[in-house]
């Protein structure tokens, strides 16, 4: 442990260490001045490496510094225009950061409100900067902060203290109020901002634009819901039952109500809804508390974030039907919550709070009920259990669970304490048990090989070893004193660790086995208990990951991520010839890849040896070529140069990673991921032989592994994958390996019926839509090359997935028979002559086909616009087909219905103008020009070219004027 003293000591070295820095610039400036040397000014401005100097503070974590540093720099004739320009910004940043780490309550106060005045007077300073909505945005948070902060110094005052209390709540409503004057700048800053920006249609074609439009609208309804979480806030700043309270809980629930029919199906209106139930609640309206809940607790979600707020509701409904007296209500309706949730849930902040209030629950219905009620020690057992899950992780209730648990009486569950007198003792019994546990774990391995029947009782018998090893390794460190061998006590901490990696208990095994790498470096045990504080620290990422996953900003600042890639870090530097090593700089190769800082992972490839590098060139092509893959997502022209060169990159990382791999290496579940995407990168290039060598190696291969069963390779997506992947590939060889392509669908469908349930049929037909995908995208991309043979090859294999898929029990449904239909058409129109005929005809008697049967059954169809969607393209597939008159007739009987359809316009005339084009035919030329399919009343049904033209330009000129009338008004 760091004592204070030597925490002073280190923050007064590291003032100094500043000062001497910022002390040298000064006197090189002043002997520049009066000893004649000559610097040219230009030079002095790009010497000006300030904001490196404060960017290199703030890594280090001198925050104290860094405020010292803008002091002097700001005064120094070193400092550039632009860089001065910037300095509210960047004291506002150090003093927010200094805030959070100073031990004094009144100095953290001041440093909070300080800062938070610094953002707004930058932005009021800087309006058209880029970073003046996030300084308002910053100042927001700070000035909630502050009064947050102020709340929390009041809430451990004594009742008598009622003078202080009142102060503090008093300057805290204040900070709410700035608060609240700030968000509603950054509200009609947001709203000034996008009314400024260029049409809809404009925009669509400008990506910095969509950017910014996108970041406005965050920004304003963020801004929106934290004005109304700041109105409920500032209630708690009065006296319950007051006008003011009142008043206030109102103004907030009125401004979630908004948010909620504004944003009703999005994670904006499900918190706000929670937080009209919150302002029901304390204003003790709870059945209208409890119908805002419920909406939450209804609506089924398999969203991890949506799950956090489904959870948050269950815990204040629990609050609520306990207040109404319905006891029972509320202890069923945890209980099936918590059934219902997922074990990775169950250590969650949400989730261990619902787990206290049931606790309380149990123990109120105790205090109601007879005390002599056969299920009274039941429901008192059930309540310490869960009090004890609650007292274990951090949450609101922990110290409350603790308190509860301590009235209870806990139960140790060590043992008889008085067994073992001494640290020898306690390490001894431990090292024997451990010794028992690993001969049992051998003997249960044997017996599962040889006799299934004793493997139980074996494995039973392990566990039980463990368990007093475990037991009593944790009597031997309790017992250890200033006297105890240090090397010993590392021994017991580091079995110690390993046997909660073992019994799942992932945080314990990461804080134990991280204290002894850092604690003790020297150890023979150091480098071992750091990889597994790795694992653990993975291992508790990933869970975190799972159960709340916010977005990517949450994953890269979570807990977890920022150990592990410290712990990394450590590791890699510490024992950088380890195997250890190697791992821990794949962990910052993973982490830097979850971040998007690529660049980053690459540089981390050079500090592994090369006979490592497999598996992390095989991370990084794996990052690389799903980034590629995000970018080119939706695109109809083909790839820029950037993408490209992305593409290849990641091709040439996961090449040169599965040469070793398959030259020696191990396979890992990550490593075949990074083999799988080779595969892709392959067919996207059109060397389906490359691929299929890929996928068939004995050593690597996906698909050689996921035939041998093996566990690299034994996840159900993974399989899936592999096997869309093959089937790809072979319909893709020249010429197309259709016999291993239907053994591929063969073992697929085999698959996904093993996996069981009602709707295997349904996923094997998503998967071959999903293949055909694939292989669309896969002849696009052929075709852009250039390789029209390839895509024309691929084209014919691909009719035997269409076949398979028509052939699926489900095919006659409007929706995949609307997929055959339209794959035939794209299919069409991606070739040429008669091979293009072939897909158009089928293509055309498939949109037939539909629509007869939508006709015959009016519940066919899902509804009208999917109709008129299969209508308009077998007006396309008949101009595709050459067939011009019976298209100009189809469009006609769309447009009697649909006359002011503009979409449906524009085709009818560009069909009219291929017409003409196609058979050398000026009339048909005209009438695209005129319009076609004259009316009773004169008026062409068909409108043409010249009538859109006119319509185009009037709606420009009306757009122009509008804008001109609000230009004047303003």
């Amino acid at each position: 442990m760091v004592s204070v003293s030597s925490f002073s000591f280190n923050a007064s070295v590291r003032r100094r260490c500043a000062r001497a820095v910022i002390s040298y610039a000064l006197r090189f400036l002043i002997c520049a001045v009066f000893t004649g040397i000559a610097v040219d000014a230009s030079a002095l401005r790009a010497a000006d490496r300030n904001a490196d100097f404060l960017a290199a503070l703030r890594e280090r974590g001198w925050d104290d510094t860094t405020v010292e540093f803008i002091e002097w720099v700001e005064k120094s004739p070193l400092i550039t225009a632009e860089f001065h320009k910037d300095l509210p910004y960047q004291r506002a940043t150090s003093l927010a950061a200094r805030s959070r780490k100073v031990r004094s309550v009144a100095e953290r106060e001041r440093l909070l409100a300080q800062a938070a005045a610094e953002f707004e007077a930058f932005a009021k300073q800087q309006p058209a900067s880029g970073a003046a909505l996030d300084a308002l945005r910053q100042s927001t948070n700070l000035y909630a902060e502050h009064a947050i902060s102020l709340l929390a110094s009041a809430k451990p005052l004594p009742e008598q203290a009622t003078a202080q209390r009142a102060e503090a709540q008093s300057r805290a409503r204040k900070s709410f109020a700035k608060a609240a004057s700030v968000a509603r700048r950054i509200v009609d800053q947001s709203t000034k901002e996008l009314a400024a920006l260029p049409k809809p249609t404009a925009i669509q074609a400008d990506e910095q634009a969509k950017a910014r439009r996108d970041q406005l609208r965050n920004r304003q309804v963020e801004a929106r819901f934290l004005a109304a979480r700041l109105s409920f806030e500032q209630a708690g700043t009065y006296d319950p039952k007051t006008e003011e309270h009142s008043k206030a809980l109102e103004t907030s629930s009125g401004q979630f109500g908004e948010l909620v029919e504004e944003y009703r199906d999005s994670l904006v209106g499900a918190t706000s809804r929670f937080y009209q139930g919150r302002c029901a609640q304390e204003s003790g309206a709870y059945e209208k508390a409890l119908g805002c809940y419920q909406d939450l607790t209804r609506a089924p979600t398999v969203d991890a974030e949506f799950r956090r707020w489904t959870a948050r509701a269950h815990r204040r409904r629990a609050e609520c039907l306990v207040a109404i007296d319905k006891l029972d209500d509320a202890i069923a309706d945890c209980e099936e919550w918590l059934a219902a949730s997922r074990p990775a849930e169950r250590d969650q902040p949400e989730w261990l709070e619902v787990q206290f209030r049931l606790a309380e629950a149990y123990q109120t219905k105790l205090q109601a009920d007879d005390q002599k009620s056969s299920d009274a020690k039941q429901l008192q057992t059930k309540a310490r259990n869960l009090l004890r899950d609650v007292s274990a992780h951090p949450n609101e209730f922990q110290q409350d669970a603790r308190l509860a648990i301590a009235a209870l009486g806990q139960r140790s569950n060590r043992g008889d304490a008085d067994e073992y007198k001494s640290f020898d003792d306690a390490f001894a019994a431990g090292k024997t048990s451990l010794e028992l546990w690993n001969s049992s774990m051998l003997a249960a391995k044997l017996a599962r090989e040889n006799n299934p029947e004793a493997e139980k009782e074996l494995q039973a018998e392990a566990d039980e070893y463990r368990e007093q090893a475990l037991q009593t390794l944790e009597m031997a460190v309790d017992l250890a004193d200033r006297r105890t061998d240090v090397e010993l006590l590392n021994s017991a901490r580091y079995y110690l660790c390993v046997l909660y990696w073992e019994d799942k208990r992932i945080h314990e095994a990461a804080v134990v086995a991280e204290f002894l790498a850092r604690r003790y470096p020297e150890s023979e045990f150091a480098a071992s208990a750091a990889k597994v504080a790795l694992a653990a620290y993975e291992q508790a990422g990933i869970e975190a990951r799972g159960s709340r996953p916010g977005a990517a900003v949450s994953t890269a600042s979570s807990y977890e991520a920022r150990k592990l890639a410290e712990l990394a870090e450590l590791v890699a530097s510490r024992w950088p010839q380890s195997a250890e090593a190697s791992s821990a700089v794949n962990v910052l190769i993973q982490t830097a890849l979850r971040e998007n800082r690529l660049a980053d992972a690459e540089a981390l490839l050079a500090r592994l040896p090369a006979e490592s590098r497999s598996s992390a060139e095989l991370s990084l092509g794996a990052g690389l070529w799903t980034q590629y893959l995000r970018t080119t997502s939706g695109q109809r022209e083909a790839p820029g140069e950037a993408a490209v060169a992305l593409r290849d990159k990641a091709g040439g990382l996961l090449s040169q990673g599965f040469a070793t791999l398959r030259n020696g290496g191990k396979p890992t579940a990550s490593a075949e991921n990074g083999a799988l995407y080779l595969v892709q990168y392959l067919l996207s290039k059109g060397d389906a032989k490359s691929a299929i060598d890929v996928l068939e190696d004995k050593t690597a291969g996906p698909l050689s592994l996921v035939n041998a069963q093996h566990e690299a390779a034994a996840r159900p997506e993974f399989v899936l994958e592999t096997h869309k992947a093959a089937l790809r590939a072979y319909l893709s060889a020249e010429p197309p390996r259709r016999e291993n392509a239907e053994a591929v669908m063969s073992a697929l469908e085999k698959f996904v019926s093993a996996q069981g349930g009602a709707e295997a049929s349904q996923q094997l037909t998503d998967v071959y839509l999903g293949v055909g995908a694939q292989l669309q995208r896969q002849m696009k991309e052929l075709a852009t090359y250039g390789q029209d043979e390839k895509a024309k090859q691929v084209a014919a294999a691909f009719g035997d997935v269409l076949d398979r898929v028509a052939a699926r029990p489900d095919a006659d449904t409007w929706r995949i028979g609307a997929w055959l239909a339209q794959t035939n058409l794209q299919l069409g129109q991606g070739l040429r002559g008669d091979d293009a005929k072939a897909y158009l005809n089928r293509a055309k008697k498939s949109f037939e086909a539909l629509l007869a049967a939508a006709k015959k059954d009016p519940k066919y169809a899902p509804d009208d616009a999917a109709l008129l969607r299969a209508r308009m393209r077998l007006a396309e597939c008949l101009v595709e087909l050459g067939e011009h008159e019976q298209a100009i007739e189809q469009y006609g009987t769309i447009l009697r219905e649909k006359p002011n359809m503009l979409d449906l316009q524009q085709a009818a005339a560009t069909a009219l103008q291929q017409w003409g084009v196609a058979e050398k035919d000026l009339s048909a030329l005209d009438r695209a020009i005129r319009g076609d399919l004259p009316q009773k009343n004169g008026a062409n049904l068909i409108w043409g070219w010249l009538r859109l033209a006119t319509m185009a330009d009037s709606a420009k000129r009306q757009a122009a004027g509008a804008v001109g009338a609000r230009s004047a008004a303003a």
